[in-house]
């Protein structure tokens, strides 16, 4: 075989790779725009919850039975949006391990006795769905009180 053949067979080669790769990459950043334009617009309604608490009615959340488990409206955004925040970061690699998700900082969030009651009566399953995320914070949260 011609050096001059192998040469163009090899370009070829490349450049069908270089093309699958750039797809790849392509569909990647496609994930991620959608991602971001949905975490800024779940912002926005987490920001009209703090400035109309009505709107938790939404979420088949009674403001007075909030109030009866000891939180006020704004401990329950700002415990949501912490949790929130670390579902995301978590789920940009799609990578959900206990040992990550349960950092120290986590761990001492969650140990709190109002973080719990609202993470198991408000968010669990219901401002928060229930995910590998979720479960796991569940879990940690159930063997709290095994203890």
């Amino acid at each position: 075989m011609d050096l001059s053949i192998a040469l163009s067979l090899i370009a070829i080669f490349l450049s069908i790779v270089s093309v699958i790769i750039s797809n790849r990459s392509l569909k990647s950043q496609i994930t991620i725009c959608k991602y971001a334009a949905l975490v800024a617009q779940a912002q926005r309604n987490e920001t009209n919850l703090f400035t109309y608490t009505k709107l938790f009615n939404l979420y088949n959340i009674d403001i007075n039975e909030l109030e009866r488990k000891g939180l006020t409206p704004e401990e329950l955004l700002y415990i949501w949006s912490d949790l929130r925040q670390g579902e995301i970061f978590h789920s940009i690699d799609g990578y959900f391990n206990k040992r990550d998700v349960l950092s120290e900082y986590r761990v001492n969030f969650l140990k709190n006795q109002k973080v719990q009651i609202a993470f198991n009566d408000f968010i669990y399953g219901q401002l928060m769905g229930k995910t590998k995320y979720t479960n796991i914070l569940k879990e940690y949260i159930d063997s709290l009180s095994k203890k």
